[in-house]
C-alpha cells in the first residue's frame, strides 16, 4: 500500500478545502496552522515509532482537525470535522485504493 500517496491526497485536499472556504475572521485556522500542526504530528508518530499504517492515520486525523471551523460554529466543530473527512475518505480516488483495514 502506498501510505505517502494517501497522505499527500489527503493533504492536498485539506489545502484545497481551505482555499475554498477562506474565512478572514478565522485568523488561526489556515493552511500555515495546518502545515504547523501535520509536523508536531509527525514528530510524535516518529517519537512513538509508529508503524505505517498508524502513521498514516495520525497524520490524516491532523490535517483534517481545524477543517471543522470552515462550516459549523466552534461548538460543532469536531461534527463537522468528521463529516467533511468522511466525505473525503468516500470519494477520492486515492482512498478508493486503500484497504479495507483502513
Amino acid at each position: 500500500m502506498e501510505y505517502t500517496a494517501l497522505q499527500k491526497d489527503a493533504n492536498d485536499y485539506v489545502s484545497h478545502y481551505v482555499k475554498q472556504h477562506h474565512i478572514p475572521e478565522l485568523l488561526f485556522h489556515n493552511n500555515t496552522r495546518n502545515k504547523d500542526g501535520i509536523e508536531a504530528a509527525k514528530k510524535n508518530a516518529q517519537h512513538y515509532k509508529l508503524n505505517d499504517k498508524d502513521y498514516l492515520i495520525v497524520i490524516t486525523a491532523a490535517s483534517f482537525q481545524n477543517i471543522g471551523y470552515y462550516n459549523a460554529p466552534a461548538a460543532f466543530c469536531a461534527m463537522e470535522f468528521n463529516e467533511v473527512a468522511w466525505d473525503y475518505l468516500g470519494n477520492s480516488s486515492q482512498t478508493k485504493k486503500r484497504p479495507a483495514s483502513l
